[in-house]
């Protein structure tokens, strides 16, 4: 890459999070929702998150935010971001200049080490960590580059994707967790959903995060004759978006409908949509206002399918904007290599 490619962008060390927020609302969307939303998520809603140092940083060019790259706490993966209004936009050289920049100015703000996971956009995860592993290793520090944990895509719905409410659905009872009893069952529930990915969860450490959840009305529960079936835990909180983390159907009661009508209650729910085509939820509307965007990341085609018949834009475009509606993305890490 050219010099003067190089010398356009700037790095930016945010070292109080209130200015990172004020940085990047205007990009305040379901491409910058992990960045965002995590770091939001973090800073209140009763989450815990092991504390630990935070790191915030971003790459802008003539004043516009081109990327981030960010961890809110240590039990917490690294996370780089593009704008929606970037990604796609940039060439070669200066994507690759941007992570050169990200890779040679890191090890100045943090220790080496702690940069063990990334989650983002799978061409920016595979270019930094190959860069990362490079530069690295010109420095004296040995590591070797994994195979990605999962690939996925990310993508979202709006109002003007919702498809219309189906009456189908309303056989089932959708409302949020409350109870000590729907606490003890989620939490059963979360280390199962867990047990297939590469970070499994003990029931304590279940019974914490589930607590946690519901006592922030973040968790929505599915009854079928009034025993508990399946729940969506939402989270990545921001003005204008909300994320669906997880969505669990115990195994006797899958592909009956349950996973696809909690999904569309929620997604209702937290859009504002009237009208709002399900029962058992509350009254009134999210405390902190609707938003604009729903968004949710998928690993396979079946789930995939699901979410195209509720809405989120797979493989399509904003409807409204013109843009795409999705992402490709990668949750990839390095390991010090054993030196023999």
């Amino acid at each position: 890459m050219s010099s003067q490619i190089a010398s356009t962008f700037q790095l930016i060390n945010f070292e109080d999070p209130e200015d990172f927020i004020a940085a990047v609302k205007k990009h305040d969307d379901s491409y910058m929702n992990f960045a965002l939303g995590a770091l939001q998520d973090s800073l209140g809603r009763g989450r815990s998150f092991g504390g630990g140092p935070r790191t915030l940083v971003a790459v802008s060019r003539d004043g516009q935010i081109l990327a981030t790259v960010t961890k809110v706490a240590r039990d917490f993966s690294w996370i780089i971001s593009i704008p929606r209004e970037v990604i796609g936009t940039l060439d070669d050289s200066e994507k690759a200049a941007i992570i050169q920049l990200f890779v040679e100015s890191l090890p100045t703000i943090i220790d080496p080490k702690s940069l063990d996971k990334l989650l983002g956009p799978s061409d920016y995860v595979d270019l930094f960590l190959e860069r990362w592993v490079i530069h690295m290793r010109e420095h004296g520090l040995n590591l070797k580059l994994l195979d990605p944990f999962f690939r996925s895509k990310v993508s979202y719905a709006t109002v003007a994707t919702l498809p219309v409410p189906n009456p189908a659905f309303n056989n089932y009872k959708i409302s949020l967790a409350h109870t000590e009893e729907d606490k003890e069952t989620l939490a059963h529930f979360y280390v199962q959903f867990l047990s297939s990915g590469p970070h499994q969860s003990t029931l304590e450490e279940a019974r914490g995060v589930i607590a946690n959840a519901v006592n922030s009305r973040d968790v929505w529960i599915c009854r079928v004759g009034g025993v508990v079936t399946g729940y969506i835990l939402t989270g990545r909180f921001t003005l204008r978006t909300v994320a669906i983390k997880n969505v669990f159907v115990t195994p006797s009661h899958r592909r009956k409908g349950i996973a696809e009508a909690l999904v569309r209650a929620v997604t209702r729910y937290y859009l504002g949509a009237d009208p709002r085509g399900f029962e058992g939820g509350p009254d009134a509307g999210p405390s902190d206002g609707k938003k604009e965007e729903v968004c949710l990341n998928v690993a396979t085609e079946e789930a995939e399918r699901l979410y195209k018949r509720t809405g989120f834009l797979f493989g399509a475009k904003d409807p409204l904007s013109g843009k795409e509606g999705w992402y490709a993305s990668c949750w990839r890490g390095v390991e010090e290599a054993v030196v023999s």
